[in-house]
């Protein structure tokens, strides 16, 4: 008889072991998860807004330098001129095509960690700064720079560009919350 209460004593510990290792491991896998959203999160953030923002200078760098010619052509040969002229323009645009592969692989990882809505409008945004160019690869013929601001200054792509970075940051500070 005193054997059943030991019995009784001992599954009780057992089965409250069991649940405190279920639902400690449950709450430390949770707290991995918020931690990689916030810390994906935060990387995006910060790639956006320096993207965006690299953008924003260099459009205004170009209507401040070329607006008065009135003519794209032209605003082009004497960007493409000299290598030296408009040189903060150009580290602008020297550092856009890294950061966006860069957004593209944190935006793969932060797939499985934040929503949809939000990794959607992040390749959302990607796609509206891709456009066509040709490089021969011998220097004879190279438009990067002119398809480069013809997407950027492009009015409808700049207004789809702007709504999508900041539904975007919205979207970044409600999946952390």
């Amino acid at each position: 008889m005193e054997l059943i209460p030991i019995l009784i004593t001992a599954t009780i510990s057992i089965i409250l072991a069991i649940l405190g290792y279920i639902f400690g491991r449950k709450s430390k896998i949770d707290e991995i998860q918020i931690a990689k959203r916030h810390e994906l999160a935060e990387q995006l953030s910060v790639l956006l807004q320096e993207d965006f923002d690299d953008r924003l200078s260099i459009r205004k760098g170009y209507h401040l330098n070329f607006d008065h010619l009135n003519d794209f052509s032209k605003a082009m040969y004497y960007f493409d001129k000299d290598e030296h002229d408009y040189l903060s323009i150009r580290e602008y645009v020297n550092r856009i095509p890294s950061r966006i592969t860069a957004l593209k692989e944190i935006n793969q990882k932060a797939a499985i960690y934040l929503p949809e809505k939000v990794t959607s409008l992040v390749s959302q945004y990607i796609n509206l700064t891709i456009f066509a160019f040709t490089i021969d690869g011998i220097g004879v013929t190279r438009d990067y720079n002119e398809k480069f601001f013809e997407n950027l200054l492009n009015e409808n792509t700049w207004d789809s560009l702007s709504k999508c970075f900041n539904l975007l940051l919205n979207r970044l500070r409600k999946s952390v919350k």
